[in-house]
């Protein structure tokens, strides 16, 4: 990624609203949505211009979690996998002690938890990650989204 600034998304802008797509996965008993990688340079380098901190990327990339590993299910609908779904998102960063993540959320998140025996909504909302940092540097994250 370069340092210099973010590279061009194409992004829809609606109502401080954005819509983003993804491609569903599925491995080690976890679904996950794919998404565009430029998304996370993104918000990883916007995250640095504010803080003068960069994140460490997110060891499974650009991702939603869609159904945690820890949740076992029946059998995979294997139709599923490699399928496009559609996402929301604001650009409103979260932050908790060293993590930072955008909100997401959207129909087709639902829609797949729903089709494999879970509750729509996730006990842990729907987000990205974008990144963390060392625990020592939390207090800077923390200081400038609050």
């Amino acid at each position: 990624m370069k340092k210099d600034g973010p590279t061009q998304l194409s992004l829809q802008k609606a109502c401080n609203m954005y819509k983003g797509k993804a491609t569903v996965k599925y491995y080690n008993n976890w679904v996950i949505a794919n998404c565009d990688e430029e998304l996370l340079n993104y918000y990883r380098w916007w995250v640095y211009k504010k803080t003068s901190v960069w994140l460490s990327k997110p060891k499974s990339g650009a991702h939603i979690s869609i159904v945690r590993g820890d949740m076992e299910f029946g059998n995979w609908p294997k139709r599923m996998e490699g399928e496009t779904i559609e996402f929301n998102y604001n650009h409103n960063l979260e932050c908790h002690t060293n993590y930072i993540w955008l909100p997401v959320w959207g129909r087709d998140l639902e829609d797949i938890r729903f089709k494999l025996g879970f509750n729509r909504k996730p006990l842990k909302p729907f987000h990205m990650s974008v990144g963390n940092v060392e625990m020592r540097l939390s207090c800077v994250l923390e200081r400038a989204f609050k």
